[in-house]
């Protein structure tokens, strides 16, 4: 699922995204409001192949959430993925995480390492590897292990997990957190993983850093606390019962060595 938004600048990495993938996986390509040609320009070149659906505008809340979650609801494959327009994968990508996943039947998700793609800013460009952490069976570990990525400024833990190939009827929609989508991403990896284990692959996912990405407009997630708290027992309190009570202690308990370090 590939998502425009004035993307006219990225047209180039869409277009060779649609050209490396098509045969190895379905596309959906969609731009809600057509600022610009760059939906038109790609419709008049891959409307022929079946791999490829444009869906163009329409009415859908504004913010990139709410265009990420109308994609995902019309998506119908069993595995799913989100694709920035700036971001660039091949197919080893799709191929890897396929192969992971029915190797392990229970993971919900395939990862790989995040690199910098070669159009990043270099001031800016940073890598970021799958926790493994993400990938044990219990429950309680890896969402005790999420909430401290939160809580302790670390939400780029979770972020990555963005990027991953999820198996579809297990992905959970993205939560509302304003028209920016302030870390939306990195709440909807904490709900991914409570729900089950991630499995890492050694395909390499490419992210472009750049000035204008709307990341660098986003505030610590702790400059909230409040707000932050408010949102992890929220999503506790949803928590099956038998892992509820345990996660909750054993958040209270983080919580307190946070406060009482030095």
């Amino acid at each position: 699922m590939i998502p425009l938004h004035r993307s006219w600048r990225w047209l180039p990495l869409v277009r060779d995204s649609l050209l490396t993938l098509r045969g190895h996986c379905a596309i959906i390509v969609s731009d809600v409001d057509e600022h610009d040609a760059t939906l038109a320009r790609l419709r008049d070149e891959f409307e022929a192949d079946d791999d490829i659906a444009f869906v163009g505008a329409r009415d859908v809340a504004p913010g990139w959430v709410a265009h990420a979650n109308d994609l995902l609801a019309r998506a119908s494959t069993p595995l799913v993925m989100w694709l920035p327009h700036d971001d660039v994968i091949d197919e080893t990508w799709i191929i890897e995480a396929e192969r992971a996943l029915d190797a392990h039947p229970s993971a919900i998700a395939a990862c790989g390492p995040l690199v910098a793609s070669a159009h990043s800013e270099p001031h800016l460009a940073v890598g970021l590897d799958p926790d493994e952490t993400f990938t044990r069976r219990s429950r309680a570990r890896r969402v005790v292990h999420a909430v401290d990525a939160l809580e302790r400024g670390d939400p780029a833990l979770l972020g990555i997990l963005y990027r991953a190939v999820v198996r579809r009827e297990r992905n959970p929609a993205l939560p509302s957190r304003g028209e920016l989508g302030v870390w939306s991403d990195a709440f909807w990896a904490l709900e991914l993983v409570s729900r089950g284990p991630i499995v890492i692959t050694s395909a390499r996912y490419a992210k472009t850093w750049h000035s204008e990405s709307t990341i660098f407009t986003w505030t610590d997630p702790r400059e909230d606390p409040a707000h932050l708290q408010r949102d992890v027992d929220r999503l506790v309190r949803r928590l099956p019962w038998a892992s509820r009570a345990v996660v909750a202690r054993a958040i209270r308990r983080q919580r307190r060595n946070a406060q009482e370090a030095p």
